[in-house]
């Protein structure tokens, strides 16, 4: 019984071993309703309709969104192989994503990784514009192009979300806990454009400034893969930046 329970112990100590991963991907979800219906962030008016019952975190991904996230999944697994952690956001559009990735790997092989969801992971909650067009947020919100334009798209709060600074700091609190416990493991993890930008401000040292250029030349491809290694002296360095196999 004793050799048992250390057994138990090491394996679990082994599972939270502390440091930075040793390789550390990252991939947008894959192509949803709303990155195909939407325009510059608002719902044309005509279909309107399609956004009625949908919640942020409820939209779909589209049957184009299905292929990319299959045959992308062939070339993560072909790239990187297995992980010991895979973690999503715990949205519709991650979880379909994850799926299709995961149809590149057997039974097995899925058995073998820890399939996670974490809702530090989730986008930008956009607020109350989430279902508008740009003619219902012109009338309800007239002031915000000044406001935009005087806070920027870093600081900036969109009625009833959050910044992108605030998404910062949930990915903060993430990144702190995968280096307490996925150390020398390989973490994959299937997020949104914006939080993406987010791991990339963190992991790469940016300057609020650098966040905010990076956010007006726009998301990451849907689906694609962004890939951290780790590197002496623990340090994750930038592998490949927006990667598609699709």
């Amino acid at each position: 019984m004793y050799i048992v329970k250390k057994i138990i112990h090491l394996k679990q100590k082994k599972m939270m071993q502390a440091g930075k991963p040793n390789l550390l991907v990252l991939v947008r979800h894959a192509i949803s309703l709303s990155n195909k219906k939407k325009e510059n962030g608002f719902i044309p008016p005509f279909v309107k309709d399609e956004f009625i019952d949908l919640s942020a975190q409820s939209v779909p991904i589209i049957k184009e969104g299905e292929k990319q996230s299959i045959i992308t999944g062939e070339g993560i697994k072909k790239e990187f192989g297995l992980f010991d952690y895979i973690y999503t956001s715990p949205f519709k559009r991650t979880r379909q994503t994850r799926n299709g990735i995961l149809n590149a790997y057997t039974q097995d092989e899925i058995k073998m990784m820890n399939l996670r969801e974490n809702i530090f992971l989730r986008e930008r909650d956009a607020g109350y514009s989430f279902a508008m067009t740009k003619p219902e947020y012109e009338l309800v919100f007239p002031y915000m192009q000044k406001y935009w334009e005087t806070h920027g798209n870093f600081y900036g709060i969109p009625p009833g979300g959050e910044s992108i600074a605030k998404v910062a700091e949930r990915v903060f609190q993430f990144l702190n806990m995968i280096y307490q416990r996925r150390g020398g493991q390989k973490v994959m993890v299937i997020t949104h454009g914006g939080t993406i930008r987010c791991f990339r401000y963190l992991i790469e040292h940016w300057s609020p400034e650098q966040a905010e250029v990076s956010n007006n030349e726009g998301s990451p491809i849907n689906c694609g893969v962004t890939s951290y290694i780790l590197k002496a002296p623990n340090k994750l360095v930038l592998d490949r930046y927006n990667v598609q196999y699709w």
